[in-house]
């Protein structure tokens, strides 16, 4: 009996800690994880929100995970966990086209081809690809000291507070009595930078992308300066007042910007009624002395210059005093024949 249980302990000291997912441990991070029951599906889901991965001027990358459970809690896990790739692009589709996702694991490839969704939304797009690892291959990238990704053209890598987070995350998926804890604190530059994008997204109206940022600033730091700032914007978002002020506001600056416009249109179709009839007269000027020169020599010529001469005044105002001109010379020469 002793010698089978030191059997067994010896068999399990040797294992490989990287065949399973993590216990509990310190592994800090700033994300969030939440935990939701669904009653009518009657099923939980765990989620990790790992934020901004990569971005441009144009396209904002975010990175989250997700493992199901059967029933209420973390009893029964439902499969592994899956990568959400969503970008968020103001100038149009990034990954239509092109999107293979491809992990490099402490140099280790992992290959995937995920299917492309998306949708059109008022002045961005918004795409979803879905990565499904092995639970091998989720582990090797839990533990992994390095992982850099490409999504499509687009490469990062990923922090260590992104790895402990994953860490963290999994082990929630190994110990379902563990209690899902509020994300940590965070950081003051990261607070700025959430803070930051509502503003920008508010100045452009995007107001559901702003109210996002907004929500994030207050979770990650209640109490704070920037929490106090960002619940002044999500009301400045989510009051009727001032969403009816803003309404009006932003109605009267259409109304101003087609005034404008309309003003510009007339404004250009003037100059160019203006440069028309100063080529016209010009040309007018022309034609009657190249009439002239051609009198002595070539009368129907002569003739055909003070035709044209009638037909591009029509319609000018002052009439040009060419006009009087070629009309008399045309009665003379026609009086010759």
């Amino acid at each position: 009996m002793i010698a089978a249980l030191f059997l067994s302990t010896m068999i399990l000291g040797t294992q490989n800690v990287r065949d399973d997912y993590p216990p509990p441990g310190n592994y800090p991070h700033n994300f969030e994880i939440s935990q939701k029951y669904d009653k009518f599906r009657n099923d939980t889901t765990l989620h990790l929100d790992l934020g901004v991965v990569w971005r441009n001027e144009k396209n904002k990358l975010e990175l989250d995970v997700y493992q199901d459970f059967d029933g209420e809690g973390r009893t029964e896990p439902d499969g592994v966990p899956r990568l959400q790739f969503t970008n968020f692009g103001d100038a149009g589709w990034r990954y239509l086209r092109l999107h293979p996702i491809n992990f490099l694991v402490d140099g280790k490839r992992l290959s995937y081809q995920p299917e492309h969704h998306g949708v059109v939304k008022t002045g961005y797009v918004m795409e979803h690809m879905w990565v499904d690892p092995t639970k091998q291959e989720f582990l090797d990238i839990i533990y992994a000291k390095s992982v850099e990704i490409k999504v499509g053209l687009d490469e990062f890598q990923l922090g260590d507070s992104h790895l402990n987070a994953l860490k963290d995350f999994a082990s929630l998926i190994k110990n379902p009595d563990r209690i899902v804890h509020p994300p940590y604190a965070a950081c003051p530059a990261q607070l700025k930078g959430e803070l930051k994008a509502a503003r920008s997204y508010e100045a452009q109206g995007r107001d559901s992308l702003a109210l996002d940022h907004y929500t994030r600033v207050i979770e990650g730091a209640k109490g704070s300066a920037e929490a106090d700032e960002a619940a002044k914007g999500i009301k400045r978002l989510t009051d009727p007042a001032l969403l009816a002020a803003r309404k009006k506001a932003k109605e009267a600056e259409e109304r101003a910007k087609a005034a404008q416009m309309e003003a510009d249109e007339k404004a250009k179709a003037e100059r160019q009624r203006e440069a028309k009839e100063k080529s016209l007269r010009l040309k007018i000027e022309q034609d009657l002395r190249l009439g002239r020169s051609l009198e002595g020599m070539n009368i129907k010529g002569a003739l055909s210059y003070y035709r044209e001469i009638v037909n591009l005044a029509k319609g000018l105002e002052p009439e040009p005093p060419q006009l009087k001109k070629a009309i008399d010379r045309i009665k003379a020469l026609e009086a010759k024949k």
